[in-house]
């Protein structure tokens, strides 16, 4: 009651400021009362009018802007199955052709008698056993299976642990143990979010050692990556093209927008770099 009275007692003021403007305008025009009420009426309905079309515009601009990040993660996600094609195609076509040349090639060196053709053979051999082991290892960086099956903690702690042993790099990783209900469409970009920073440390950051870390707050997941590493100045200032490093940045801030998320990124030369990760959970 008390807010509806001083509301009706501010409108009042702005009517009679409103007014008080016109009368001062208008004092030399020769217009009767009633004309300069009619006046005022009409400039009052006017200023109403202007209102609501701004008021209008704003609600469709935020409209548009809902809608096409819609559109952007539908194209996020569309990349994601794209890619999941491409790795079960690498997988159950390249990789079976394959592992089925290397057993008959094992068959073959069996029946060589000369030791030039089996050495030839054998070296053969070496270079089919390396091609699939890389076919499954980009199969699996490509598409990750453990999304499918598990929360986005295990698998991201699954990351830090793959990335410390393909890099060298010694990852921290803390989990606050609270539920991350997601759909599998924000788990899977938020684990390629991760892992672009988590690379974009070991190509340009020169550090030995980060941290990751998720904590749960108000419904929000807050997922923070740091580094020792060299640093820059004025992140967010940076030309989005300016270098390599620049555009990872600026690719993982755009994928976070089209989650309805958030990212931040503070550093300084020398001091390593923090960058904060914020998604609304849902359910699954």
């Amino acid at each position: 009651m008390a807010n509806a009275s001083a509301e009706a007692l501010q409108d009042l003021r702005h009517r009679a400021e409103e007014k008080a403007f016109i009368d001062e305008r208008t004092a030399a025009i020769p217009l009767s009362p009633m004309e300069k009420e009619r006046l005022l009426y009409e400039l009052l309905r006017t200023k109403a009018e202007l209102e609501n079309l701004v008021e209008a515009k704003n609600a469709a601009l935020s409209h548009s802007n809902e809608e096409m990040n819609k559109i952007a993660f539908q194209l996020v996600w569309a990349e994601e199955r794209k890619r999941e094609r491409i790795a079960a195609e690498l997988h159950d076509q390249v990789g079976q052709s394959l592992l089925l040349a290397k057993m008959k090639l094992d068959a073959l060196t069996e029946n060589i008698l000369t030791d030039s053709l089996r050495s030839y053979a054998e070296e053969v051999d070496f270079l089919l056993s390396t091609s699939i082991r890389d076919i499954r290892e980009l199969t699996f960086k490509m598409r990750p299976t453990i999304l499918d099956n598990a929360e986005i903690a295990t698998a991201l702690e699954y990351l830090c642990s793959s990335m410390g042993d393909d890099y060298s790099l010694q990852i921290d990783f803390k989990n606050d143990g609270q539920p991350k209900p997601m759909s599998a469409e924000v788990r899977y970009s938020l684990y390629q979010a991760v892992r672009e920073l988590l690379l974009n440390i070991v190509k340009h950051a020169g550090a030995d050692k980060a941290q990751l870390s998720l904590q749960t707050e108000n419904q929000t997941l807050v997922v923070l990556v740091e580094d020792n590493g060299v640093g820059f100045s004025n992140p967010e200032d940076r030309p989005r093209h300016s270098d390599i490093c620049g555009y990872d940045l600026y690719n993982v801030k755009q994928r976070m927008g089209f989650m309805g998320g958030s990212f931040t990124v503070e550093s300084e030369p020398g001091t390593g770099t923090r960058v904060t990760l914020t998604v609304p959970l849902g359910e699954e």
